[in-house]
């Protein structure tokens, strides 16, 4: 937080820190920061993730890896790619 200019207390750190570390393991993951600035999804939007998700998610393990995003994840039309700065896979690699 001091890294980005803020100014807080330690006492407000440990505040934020309580409210956004959901699953109480002293760290706060990608997720549980995700959620404490953005909220849950409504129902349509959840619904809207959980469709998107699914293309991914060919198998159906609730899991999907990057080479499964690579192929739906199209980069040839990204401005690096069409100047030649950058090739797809460069470009998709920083999208991860």
């Amino acid at each position: 937080m001091k890294d980005l200019g803020a100014k807080i207390s330690k006492k407000e750190a440990e505040m934020l820190l309580e409210y956004l570390d959901t699953d109480e393991d002293g760290y706060v993951n990608y997720d549980e920061f995700l959620k404490g600035i953005r909220g849950v999804p409504n129902q349509k939007r959840q619904a809207f993730i959980d469709k998107a998700f699914l293309k991914f998610d060919k198998e159906g393990s609730g899991k999907t890896a990057a080479a499964d995003l690579r192929v739906l994840f199209n980069t040839n039309m990204h401005p690096k790619v069409q100047s030649g700065e950058m090739t797809e896979d460069e470009v998709f690699v920083q999208f991860l």
